[in-house]
């Protein structure tokens, strides 16, 4: 699969790495939940923190890079500056370290803005959604999605255990990479010069093959006792 990319445009680089390095936070918050319970919600969002502001960066420097839009520091610091994503992590940290407590109403509105904000990410990429032609091969996007769900969890699963991670820690680690990646990733590809089809492309395929390969990495898991107790059957 590697050696098949370096033989892809250059302009669609840079959406494989948005999609290796970027993760749908959402569908890792609700299993997580459903897995350990509220903690692992806190630890999924405690992972978000640190994890979304770090590939959104890599995503912005790879698309930037790879559509020939140049890295100089001053427009890569200033894409980074606006990208609301980063933007949201950093609020959401201000807020939690300051213990700012939200009042209902604003709670509220939040919650509704950020549900219409969902819907209107998958509207958008579901509009670049192209399952053939346009130049994407299936096989690559098809390869390179099992590389992403199926190695990133492996690798990561790897280095967590070499570190002696405890075993509510592995679980998060496995779940964090072994997700599809972000649904959003066609916005960012437009708007930095990448190929909105192609990454819209990878986030129904890692969707979609992310129903069996997730299943599987938890299996795993569970086979060789990697769970911790209490999830355990």
């Amino acid at each position: 699969a590697i050696g098949t990319l370096s033989q892809q445009p250059r302009d669609r680089l840079g959406g494989y790495v948005q999609s290796g390095v970027r993760w749908n936070t959402f569908i890792a918050l609700a299993i997580a939940q459903d897995l350990i319970g509220p903690e692992g919600l806190a630890l999924v969002a405690a992972a978000a923190a640190a994890m979304i502001p770090t590939a959104n960066a890599l995503s912005i420097l790879a698309l930037m890079r790879f559509s020939g839009r140049g890295t100089g520091p001053g427009a890569l610091l200033r894409q980074v500056l606006v990208n609301p994503l980063i933007i949201a992590c950093a609020i959401g940290l201000a807020i939690n370290q300051l213990g700012i407590d939200l009042a209902p109403m604003i709670a509220g509105v939040l919650d509704l803005l950020a549900q219409a904000t969902i819907a209107a990410g998958l509207l958008a990429t579901g509009s670049h959604i192209a399952l053939t032609g346009g130049g994407v091969s299936v096989s690559v996007v098809t390869a390179w999605s099992l590389v992403r769900l199926l190695g990133l969890p492996l690798v990561a699963g790897a280095l967590a255990l070499a570190l002696n991670t405890p075993p509510e820690i592995l679980i998060i680690v496995l779940i964090a990479t072994a997700v599809p990646t972000a649904s959003n990733g066609a916005i960012l590809a437009r708007q930095l010069g990448g190929d909105a089809r192609l990454a819209a492309n990878l986030i129904a395929y890692q969707t979609v093959l992310a129903l069996i390969t997730l299943t599987g990495v938890l299996w795993a898991a569970e086979a060789t006792g990697l769970l911790p107790t209490a999830m355990r059957p």
